[in-house]
């Protein structure tokens, strides 16, 4: 039955373009971490005791009180308030992310950033003040008016997911792909791969994703690009058996990428704290003669070198983000808070969760239309570029001043 529903789908997808023409916490999935380890996660994501609380009774079957969350972590000295930590351990966290990424971001993005990938809790001003002194011309560039934007409605997690493809590192061989969930917006996936243009590609990263919740939004939106013909049909056909407004074909929704706001908006987000940083960074390559952007060898190189290095900053990013603190918005009829409490507790904002429950039958079946996102080709260009790591006696980069290297030596 979901065959046909999936063929009769399919169909209707290529009508529709025709016609129009991207975590849980990471604690949350582990379930053999300790509980400390858990509750050490929350607390250093910033969640107030109450979210910590509700979080531990709905995702981990733990029961206990605000006093006793309190007695916990007086015992194990963690604190958010009179922490004692050194003027230099904390320029020292910033120095680091200013020699890299980090460098783009404001004084509230690295407040954060100290704080959950350094373990250091200090003053937001404290660290305004540091960053101000650190990077008195980043600060200044920083200084901007905000867009006007259409106000944007939404009813609650899972109500409506937006999907898009970011290329403005397409031209250095890296394409990113990624899904904002409207109501909260947590970042559902955000995955950088040779292509963001092949269908089965992009249906891979949405199918991943309704397999670690479980399901499907309600409604799914995305441009009118070939890429989206799979998810499109599968999102529909995940559907076909709901009785809302936004049953079947009605479950998916095509529209321009400029008014595809909620993804749109993100992607400016993306370009200010990190990826503007990187284009910058292999301009440089090409403006001094390293890189050629025609030449095939140059641009696998720079994907073996850079590709996972590229993917573990965009899932940090990912994670500061949804566990960051979004300020009210007048341009949204929307709840301010951190995405990833208002993704996981609802309940707490007056709404409740509107996904899809999806079969495991139906996610074995989705999987066999999909592949992985590598190619024969560059599963070849993988094993050469290995080979001659092993015969150099060289190892693969942790940072990116090491990725560059290798890939210096690789193309010299």
């Amino acid at each position: 039955m979901a065959l046909c529903y999936f063929i009769a789908a399919v169909a209707a997808v290529f009508i529709n373009i025709l016609a129009a023409v991207d975590a849980l916490p990471s604690a949350i999935l582990a379930s053999n971490m300790q509980i400390d380890d858990v509750i050490r996660e929350y607390f250093n994501a910033g969640y107030e005791y109450s979210n910590i609380v509700s979080l531990l009774l709905a995702y981990h079957g733990i029961r206990i009180s605000i006093s006793t969350l309190k007695r916990f972590l007086r015992k194990k000295k963690m604190r958010r308030r009179n922490v004692e930590i050194s003027d230099v351990a904390i320029r020292r966290a910033i120095q680091t992310e200013l020699n890299g990424p980090g460098s783009l971001l404001g004084y509230r993005g690295m407040w954060n950033k100290l704080r959950q990938d350094y373990g250091v809790n200090v003053a937001r001003d404290k660290v305004m003040k540091i960053l101000k002194e650190m990077d008195p011309t980043g600060t200044e560039m920083r200084k901007s008016n905000c867009l006007k934007r259409r106000v944007y409605r939404n009813k609650g997690p899972n109500y409506a997911w937006h999907v898009d493809g970011y290329d403005k590192l397409r031209p250095y061989g890296f394409d990113i792909h990624g899904c904002i969930d409207g109501y909260s917006r947590r970042i559902m996936w955000l995955e950088v791969g040779p292509t963001n243009k092949n269908p089965a590609v992009i249906c891979g990263y949405y199918l991943k994703c309704v397999q670690h919740i479980g399901g499907c939004p309600q409604i799914l939106r995305t441009d009118p690009g070939s890429e989206n013909t799979l998810i499109a049909a599968l999102q529909c056909t995940f559907r076909r058996n709901s009785t809302d407004q936004f049953a079947g074909d009605a479950s998916h929704r095509y529209g321009k990428s400029v008014f595809n706001q909620r993804i749109e908006a993100w992607w400016s987000v993306l370009k200010k704290n990190y990826s503007g940083w990187w284009i910058e960074t292999l301009k440089d390559l090409v403006e001094f003669g390293a890189l050629d952007i025609g030449n095939d060898f140059h641009i696998n190189c720079l994907r073996f070198c850079l590709m996972d290095i590229i993917q573990d900053e965009l899932n940090r990013f990912v994670n500061c983000w949804n566990n960051h603190t979004i300020r009210p918005s007048k341009r949204a009829e929307c709840p301010h808070g951190k995405p990833n409490i208002l993704y996981l507790l609802p309940h707490e904002n007056g709404t409740h969760d509107f996904k899809t429950v999806v079969s495991q039958d139906d996610i074995v079946w989705a999987n066999s239309i999909c592949k992985d996102n590598i190619s024969k080709t560059e599963e070849r260009s993988d094993i050469f570029f290995e080979n001659v790591l092993q015969r150099e006696g060289k190892h693969l980069p942790c940072n990116w001043n090491e990725a560059i290297e290798l890939y210096l030596f690789l193309v010299g």
